[in-house]
């Protein structure tokens, strides 16, 4: 396929799935691979004919050391050539990941939570990723091996609330040949060669064999896809207007009627699966579904069902109604002490990972009037800090603690009392530690208190640096995050 064709094909695909309006900003996810910089190029392109903006965002992972570190910098020489903006985030996906999720769910979850925030930070109205056609295929198949049934078929969307993809449209020889013809440069990523990794299997060794046998085995799967996504807005349109269930999860929390659930088998399984699909971005087996039926179904009223590091299914009474419940699961409190140090990069930025309580803390400095323009909205902590080279930590109570405040300096201890914390909880709220002094305790959403600021860094002289701060639980994926 020529270079100009590849073009015609992906604006075709863009307008005729509605991907972008005029006016739009674009965050596009790049990884620095021959898909991302395919979708740079093409959509740069178009930029001016479809009145849109684009900035790039990348995630260092830091899992492959020196060539993680060659990615961003092949990204930050590409964008400064081109004129545009480039979001670069730091973690090593290696660590933080929660029980039973692979190392490819890990950093999939980190990197999307990171782009979500981004783009409502930099007021970006589309995220875009570099999803091919190869790789909606290669997650059909990945699905259909696990068993996930009708819901893991429907594949990659093309649009997923604020999340596009433009590339759906090619496949992996398509991208090349648009690259090469055009003289694109991009990096490759030694540890997608690694059999090891499930995706990699898959296309390197099982898709090559599947299309010698079955030549046209592609086309087909699209079909299959087109087919599985009828049919489920036909379920699902039936389930609402017969049975008058509600269909809908806002992905932090789904409610169902217990009985006429209970009542079948079948539906039981559908609602549960697209629940749990739409949601909070899993796939459950029909082993596992069957698993929560014989535990739904039990005379017990109250009772777990199923639980993971994404979700948790209950079994319950509401207002005198058994329910089916979804949930964001808690962060689990723990007794022991935890102290993280607080290290800016050179813009003035730092993430904090506390694994003790799944909880990402952002830091970044900001001036007086943007400090007045965030306040208002709420949401954030903010401290006034002596300069940029101040010792920060942040860090669990200890015996002894006191924080300064208008009426006087409290104690940590009685402060948690008043407040009428647990003693599980107690050791959980992270405390912001500035030059040995506590600047701030900071509950976020782990519990119904305030978050309360020293008398001795509460904001009040502009001349000097204002410190933001937000909690988000690590954890927790919102629906726009959900796939692949």
């Amino acid at each position: 396929m020529k270079p100009q064709d590849v073009q015609r094909r992906v604006l075709s695909f863009m307008k005729s799935n509605g991907l972008v309006a005029a006016g739009a900003r674009l965050l596009l996810s790049v990884s620095a691979g021959k898909d991302s910089m395919a979708m740079v190029h093409l959509l740069s392109g178009m930029a001016k004919g479809l009145d849109i903006t684009l900035s790039l965002f990348h995630l260092n992972h830091m899992a492959r050391g020196a060539e993680s570190d060659g990615d961003e910098a092949f990204l930050r020489g590409l964008t400064e050539t081109m004129g545009m903006r480039l979001h670069a985030e730091r973690f090593d996906v290696r660590y933080l990941r929660p029980k039973g999720v692979s190392f490819e769910e890990h950093a999939r979850e980190v990197r999307y939570r990171m782009l979500q925030e981004t783009a409502a930070r930099e007021g970006y109205t589309l995220i875009a990723t570099a999803h091919t056609r190869s790789d909606d295929i290669e997650t059909m198949l990945m699905r259909l091996f696990t068993g996930t049934g009708i819901h893991g078929l429907t594949g990659i969307p093309a649009r997923r609330g604020n999340i596009i993809r433009p590339l759906l449209c090619l496949c992996s020889e398509d991208v090349r040949a648009y690259l090469e013809g055009q003289e694109i440069p991009w990096r490759d990523d030694s540890t997608n060669a690694d059999p090891m990794y499930t995706r990699n299997y898959i296309r390197h060794e099982l898709v090559p064999r599947i299309a010698a046998v079955f030549p046209g085995f592609r086309e087909a799967m699209t079909g299959t896809k087109h087919i599985a996504r009828e049919t489920l807005i036909l379920l699902d349109s039936l389930i609402v207007r017969d049975l008058g269930l509600d269909m809908q999860c806002d992905g932090q929390s789904f409610e169902a009627e217990a009985a006429p659930l209970c009542a079948d088998r079948a539906l039981f399984h559908h609602v549960i699966a697209a629940a749990l699909r739409r949601g909070f971005g899993q796939f459950p087996s029909r082993r596992r579904l069957d698993e929560i039926w014989r535990r739904a179904t039990s005379q017990k009223s109250n009772l777990l069902l199923y639980e993971n590091a994404g979700v948790v299914i209950r079994k319950t009474y509401r207002k005198g109604r058994g329910v089916i419940t979804m949930e964001r699961p808690l962060p689990r409190p723990l007794q022991t002490a935890w102290e993280y140090p607080v290290r800016f990069d050179p813009s003035g930025k730092c993430t904090v990972f506390i694994r003790e309580l799944g909880l990402r803390v952002s830091l970044s400095f900001r001036d007086h009037a943007s400090f007045l323009e965030e306040y208002r909205r709420g949401g954030i902590v903010f401290v006034q800090v002596p300069d940029e080279k101040a010792s920060i930590t942040i860090r669990n109570r200890r015996y002894g603690d006191r924080i300064a405040l208008e009426s006087g300096t409290k104690k940590i201890k009685d402060f948690f009392i008043e407040k009428k914390l647990d003693n599980e909880m107690k050791p959980c709220v992270p405390l912001l530690i500035v030059d040995d002094e506590i600047a701030a305790v900071m509950p976020g959403f782990l519990c119904e208190m305030t978050n309360r600021v020293s008398r001795l860094f509460s904001v009040r002289d502009n001349s000097k640096k204002v410190l933001a701060i937000a909690l988000k639980n690590h954890y927790t994926m919102n629906t726009n995050t959900t796939l692949p």
